[in-house]
């Protein structure tokens, strides 16, 4: 019955690898002031058999030391280094 047939068999899924940006002053959104926010980069990848293929979406969290909140931000939203 399943003769002349082909069958593949695929594992897919997603992997979560994350980066260090820095630490910059920025305004915090959820506790109003002006504290030191470490600032990470997160990557979406499409993985194939679990090797990781395509990057999908790259975004960007800023989590506050004073309040220890996260919020998304922008690279360009972030002050430029002396």
């Amino acid at each position: 019955m399943l003769e002349g047939r082909l069958h593949l068999l695929f594992f897919f899924g997603m992997r979560r690898r994350s980066r260090e940006i820095g630490r910059y002053e920025l305004d915090c959104p959820k506790c109003g002031g002006k504290h030191f926010h470490q600032v990470i980069g997160i990557k979406r990848i499409l993985t194939i058999f679990f090797i990781p293929l395509i990057p999908l979406l790259e975004i960007f969290r800023a989590t506050c030391e004073n309040c220890h909140k996260h919020h998304s931000i922008r690279l360009d939203q972030l002050p430029a280094r002396a």
